[in-house]
């Protein structure tokens, strides 16, 4: 049986192959799929648990919806949803970046607040999208670091960009 993660960007990558080492199981195979995506698998009986989570680095997105780079993104989607690597600091914390230089932020800005999901993995951006554009929002930056694993450290900052479909 095997387990696969899509994972992108480098330090996740790092993130994945560093909890395969310090289990003393053997490195999972890497095979790039693009410049910013790796496909990593791992041999072994499949399990429902995720890897274990190497305290020793900072929390991490691991998952977006939509997907990051998505092309034909419904644009009736009303929410984004990131999903970090670990349980996060959830009084309010956020820090959801404008990031107009690569495309428009999708949130609705005074009308409804982001909210945490029961997993306390997952934070919900409400948004508006229109068809036919390409969006992008940051998750924490260099300044801005409302993201917090428990340990009050700043999650790594992530770049969600995305286009919608025409209508």
């Amino acid at each position: 049986m095997r387990k696969v993660w899509i994972v992108s960007g480098t330090l996740l990558t790092v993130l994945f192959l560093t909890v395969a080492l310090q289990a003393q199981e053997a490195p999972p195979a890497v095979a790039p799929k693009s410049p910013r995506a790796v496909e990593v698998i791992r041999e072994g009986p499949e399990i429902d648990e995720e890897p274990k989570i190497n305290w020793a680095l900072p929390a991490a997105v691991v998952e977006t919806v939509p997907a990051n780079r998505a092309m034909d993104v419904d644009p009736n989607l009303a929410e984004i949803k990131v999903t970090f690597d670990r349980p996060m600091v959830l009084e309010q914390s956020w820090s959801w970046i404008v990031l107009e230089e690569y495309g428009e932020y999708p949130g609705i800005r005074g009308f409804e607040d982001p909210r945490w999901e029961k997993d306390e993995l997952t934070c919900v951006l409400p948004v508006a999208l229109k068809p036919d554009t390409v969006y992008a929002v940051g998750v924490n930056s260099f300044q801005h670091t409302g993201f917090l694993g428990r340990d009050r450290k700043p999650a790594v900052p992530y770049a969600i960009v995305f286009k919608t479909r025409k209508k």
